[in-house]
């Protein structure tokens, strides 16, 4: 006699597709945490390399010029920081390109430039770079505007800060306190 079989129905269990379900769930809890922490650390090291790219420009800008990018009539003078947009406004115009010599010396990435006309440098978090200059190029610029190192002496020409991400308290800055 000839044994009858009965035939596996196609598909999955519901057992089967629950425990899918809850080997993604856990896989998802375990990986949503870490993703959050690494585009927080993918911004930094964004302003990082931002901060470093104004730095770099205002020192080629001071070889060719011999002064540091400050819109004053006098070229040398006491050391400055950019208080606000404005002032970041007028020294990204000498950065990029609207100098005597018309020469590019920082390009600003469309989702780094700030709204409206002028032309501003804003951090990941949407604050403008504060940039302080060593204007009597005496070596050393005097901190102002950062808060927690207002009055500090650092030994460099050319500083670079933000505040980082909101709500942290952990400032960025291209500049160690001397």
């Amino acid at each position: 006699m000839k044994a009858i079989s009965k035939a596996k129905p196609n598909g999955f269990t519901l057992i089967e597709i629950l425990a899918v379900i809850a080997i993604v769930g856990i896989l998802a809890a375990i990986i949503v945490p870490v993703a959050g922490g690494a585009k927080e650390t993918a911004l930094k090291r964004r302003a990082a390399t931002e901060m470093q790219s104004i730095k770099v420009a205002a020192l080629q800008f001071y070889e060719d010029h011999r002064y540091m990018p400050w819109p004053d009539a006098v070229k040398v003078g006491e050391d400055k920081w950019t208080s606000g947009t404005a002032d970041q406004a007028q020294v990204m115009d000498l950065l990029t390109g609207a100098n005597p010599m018309k020469k590019l010396y920082l390009q600003i990435p469309e989702k780094s430039r700030g709204s409206g006309g002028q032309v501003v440098f804003n951090d990941p978090w949407g604050q403008p770079y504060q940039i302080g200059m060593d204007r009597n190029m005496d070596g050393v610029v005097q901190v102002q505007g950062t808060g927690t190192w207002d009055g500090n002496t650092v030994v460099e020409r050319v500083l670079v800060f933000c505040p980082g991400p909101p709500g942290k308290g952990k400032p960025m800055k291209t500049f160690d306190i001397k």
